[in-house]
């Protein structure tokens, strides 16, 4: 991929009417990924953020609590408290999805080749099938639990605006808190490209409002929006980046 190569990292934000926001992406550089030998070096919050059904989650929760109660430090350490079944990687490399198994928390040799050639701005998918350990002594029915969880792909410096994502939030709540529309149906997914000098370019409306007025507001917006600090590669050369942004609320 050459210097000037379009990077894209999906970045959804989610702005709700209340004024509260939350960033809920996890990223990971490209070029860490090279480095990664076990699933916790592309996530290392992985469980504690692993996308699991309410009542798996909470237990889960509740014996990580019970086991380390002792000694009022909680571990990011799982591997006592589950069995692993399997840890499928899955990935997009040259625009192509691909995925690889390993019956552990360490990665095989198929999967960092995989995580070496996976595309900037694509989600890096971490699935993990595991039954519980302590589940296996008072339950009969010690059933497997699937849980997941996306890592986004960004380049070495990623595109800023301003101070930061906090002043993304602060610009678009702005402008959606000034649009009071009945017709509204759903949140707006806009998609934009920042590109090497800073600048907004091919904003467009990816997932409707259903509402035009809406729709409109949401792109002038974000076309009009400052300037942008632009990404930058390994090398320090400005690259493109892609955005996604996801406006909710009713």
């Amino acid at each position: 991929m050459s210097a000037r190569s379009i990077y894209t990292a999906t970045l959804f934000l989610f702005i709700l009417v209340n004024g509260a926001s939350q960033n809920v992406r996890f990223v990971i550089k490209k070029e860490k990924l090279s480095a990664a030998k076990f699933i916790t070096d592309i996530a290392p919050g992985l469980w504690d953020n692993m996308i699991l059904p309410e009542k798996d989650r909470s237990e889960l929760d509740y014996l990580k609590k019970a086991t380390y109660a002792e000694t009022f430090i909680y571990s990011s350490n799982y591997n006592t408290l589950v069995n692993y079944i399997s840890v499928e990687i899955v990935a997009i490399c040259s625009s192509k999805k691909v995925n690889a198994f390993a019956l552990n928390d360490k990665l095989t040799e198929a999967q960092r080749n995989i995580l070496s050639k996976a595309d900037v701005g694509t989600d890096i998918i971490i699935k993990v099938k595991f039954k519980h350990k302590g589940r296996a002594r008072y339950m009969a029915n010690n059933e497997i639990i699937e849980g997941y969880l996306p890592v986004n792909v960004v380049p070495y410096t990623e595109a800023e605006f301003l101070n930061g994502t906090k002043q993304v939030e602060d610009y678009l709540s702005e402008k959606i808190f000034k649009i009071k529309d009945p017709n509204r149906k759903q949140p707006p997914i806009i998609k934009f490209t920042i590109s090497e000098e800073g600048k907004v370019i091919n904003a467009k409306i990816t997932q409707t409002s259903n509402s035009p007025k809406t729709d409109k507001i949401l792109l002038e917006a974000t076309t009009n929006m400052p300037k942008w600090k632009p990404a930058k590669n390994s090398k320090g050369v400005t690259v493109k980046q892609e955005f996604c942004i996801q406006l909710g609320g009713g």
